[in-house]
C-alpha cells in the first residue's frame, strides 16, 4: 500500500516502476493511470 497526496505524483510513480504496479483503487486513481498510459500509447503511436 503506497499512499500519496494528488493523483499526478501516482502516475509518476506508476511511470518509473511499469509492469511492477497495480493501481487497485480508488477508482479516480486507476482512471488517472489509466488516462496517463493511453496517452503514453497514443504518442508512441504517432511517432510511427
Amino acid at each position: 500500500t503506497v499512499r500519496v497526496a494528488h493523483y499526478q505524483g501516482l502516475v509518476r510513480l506508476v511511470a518509473g516502476m511499469a509492469g511492477v504496479v497495480v493501481v487497485t483503487s480508488p477508482p479516480e486513481a486507476r482512471a488517472a493511470v489509466a488516462e496517463w498510459a493511453e496517452r503514453a500509447a497514443a504518442a508512441y503511436d504517432d511517432a510511427d
